[in-house]
């Protein structure tokens, strides 16, 4: 019996491990495949492109390098603010692209996955934070 435990405990503490490679093969080829049609297009359809979402084609482009998840912490962020993810979305969108964009590009995911982690309430965010001053200007839900 305690040979079934110790196999039990390796296969979960190895699916998480296999899920984790797996998601980041995922990623790595959604990326690689926005790169590939990014750089099949020409460069006036790159231009419009970033032009319908506001952004300039040179972000168009150091965006495709990231993947769809590196603006997750921002949601958490805005959680911990006690600010509406939705109701900024729909409220104001601009706002909420440009956030979303420096999330993407910020270089301080770590330290911002520990710290909201660790004590969301922590003001020290404020220090490494692309997004301090628009997320301290939004309103907080009451």
């Amino acid at each position: 019996m305690p040979s079934t435990t110790l196999r039990d405990e390796r296969r979960h503490g190895l699916e998480p491990f296999l899920h984790g490679i797996a998601e980041r093969w995922r990623s790595w080829r959604e990326r690689n495949r926005t790169l590939a049609d990014l750089a099949a297009c020409r460069d006036d359809e790159v231009a419009r492109i970033a032009a319908d979402v506001g952004i300039s084609p040179g972000e168009l482009r150091e965006l495709a390098t990231h993947n769809r998840h590196d603006a997750d912490l921002l949601g958490e962020r805005m959680q911990a603010l006690r600010l509406d993810v939705e109701a900024v979305a729909h409220e104001q969108p601009t706002v909420m692209r440009e956030l979303q964009r420096l999330c993407t590009v910020c270089e301080q995911k770590g330290r911002c996955a520990h710290d909201l982690m660790r004590d969301p309430g922590d003001p020290s965010w404020k220090e490494y934070c692309p997004n301090a001053a628009t997320l301290t200007e939004l309103p907080a839900r009451p």
